[in-house]
């Protein structure tokens, strides 16, 4: 998905009220980061779910950890994630 394409499922998510706007500003802005880092990501961290919140890169084997540790470390923060090199579907 392209990040203009996320950016208006985001609006939408806020237009419909099943996010805010501030949730949608963390989850861009975590987001961004992730892009920003997405070379180094994709060679080191294949095979892995990786994700971003509050500014910070979490890497996981799973998207449950993923999102297990996000929650224990930033409770009620928006985590940004991928799986690296596989399709989580």
């Amino acid at each position: 998905m392209t990040h203009q394409k996320f950016q208006q499922w985001m609006l939408d998510e806020v237009k419909n009220r099943r996010m805010t706007e501030e949730q949608m500003t963390d989850l861009l802005q975590q987001k961004a980061l992730f892009d920003d880092n997405r070379t180094r990501i994709e060679r080191q961290f294949w095979g892995q779910v990786v994700g971003f919140v509050s500014g910070q890169m979490q890497v996981c084997g799973t998207v449950h950890e993923v999102l297990d540790k996000a929650n224990a470390h930033f409770p009620n923060r928006m985590v940004y994630f991928e799986p690296i090199g596989f399709d989580i579907l």
